[in-house]
């Protein structure tokens, strides 16, 4: 989320990436963000979106161009390439897209190892196909019974049962993860259905 605004407020690749891992360097990790959190203030994503915008700010103003080492925090090359926005987003836009992308990745890999403990393999497969890929891929998804096919399902309203199935405990798990960014639980259901959307799972 911090490269994706930094780059739809007009730096380059370099100078962007350069300037979120500073950020992590000077203000997440030196400047322990997440202890000095305030959940009862609001959002912790209003909190990191509004403290980079001060450091942006303060940065500049000082010239402070240091070179931060990829040793330092735990991002990459291709970290970067996968977080690179919508050239016709705003700022703003791009960074909260980047974080319900962050969020849908850490339930995709939640319910994913749900479902191999609970041997429903197939389960996932069918969701994957059926919704989760064409979701992120923008592609037109298989018909129902292409699918019935490939995980061996009676019919295709056992397909649709099998989605219908993974697609609650993505839902679940979107809702779980977003809830531990909020104290203010009034708010869930508006943030869950934000990220679902953006993530064109809603």
């Amino acid at each position: 989320p911090v490269y994706a605004f930094l780059r739809r407020s007009g730096r380059d690749r370099e100078n962007a990436a350069e300037t979120t891992q500073a950020f992590f360097v000077d203000i997440v990790l030196h400047r322990d963000l997440f202890s000095k959190a305030d959940q009862g203030r609001g959002r912790f994503r209003s909190l990191l979106l509004k403290s980079l915008q001060n450091y942006t700010i303060d940065r500049s103003r000082k010239h402070r161009h240091r070179s931060v080492s990829l040793d330092d925090v735990l991002l990459d090359r291709i970290s970067m390439d996968a977080a690179e926005p919508d050239p016709g987003l705003d700022p703003d836009t791009a960074f909260n897209r980047q974080w319900a992308s962050s969020i849908l990745q850490m339930a995709i890999e939640r319910v994913r190892e749900d479902c191999q403990k609970r041997s429903m393999q197939n389960h996932w497969t069918a969701f994957e196909l059926r919704v989760l890929r064409p979701a992120i891929g923008l592609t037109k998804p298989p018909a129902i019974e292409q699918i019935k096919d490939i995980v061996s399902a009676k019919d295709t309203q056992q397909v649709s049962h099998m989605i219908q199935s993974v697609k609650r405990k993505m839902e679940s798990a979107v809702r779980e993860i977003v809830a531990s960014t909020l104290e203010n639980q009034s708010e869930l259901e508006q943030e869950t259905s934000s990220v679902l959307w953006h993530t064109r799972l809603g």
